[in-house]
């Protein structure tokens, strides 16, 4: 089976931040997960940190309008090759794939 990876909110984060230094590995990692050369899910509670973070100016640099936000999380949420967990199943998930980090 391949391997499946659980995106955390960071990834996702940097991603959507263009000001973070991480951002261009960030997004490298989102646009091979959303082409399906990576397989990936998330949960919507990675949705809703992604939310909070990218709309507080004491956070990020230039945040983004709860709108703009939405559509950002609304992108995810449709995204055919990010499957989406909910935190009460997240850990079947982690059992179900083999979901790890690439250090270990």
């Amino acid at each position: 089976m391949a391997t499946t990876y659980l995106i955390d909110s960071n990834v996702l984060i940097y991603a959507t931040n263009e000001d973070s230094e991480f951002h261009p590995q960030a997004l490298e990692v989102v646009r091979k997960v959303l082409e399906g050369k990576i397989r990936a899910c998330v949960a919507y509670q990675n949705l809703h940190e992604l939310y909070a973070v990218i709309t507080d100016p004491k956070r990020v640099e230039r945040p983004l309008s709860p709108r703009d936000a939405r559509e950002v999380i609304e992108f995810y949420i449709k995204a055919r090759n990010i499957r989406k967990s909910n935190i009460s199943n997240a850990l079947e998930l982690l059992k179900k794939y083999d979901v790890h980090d690439d250090e270990n």
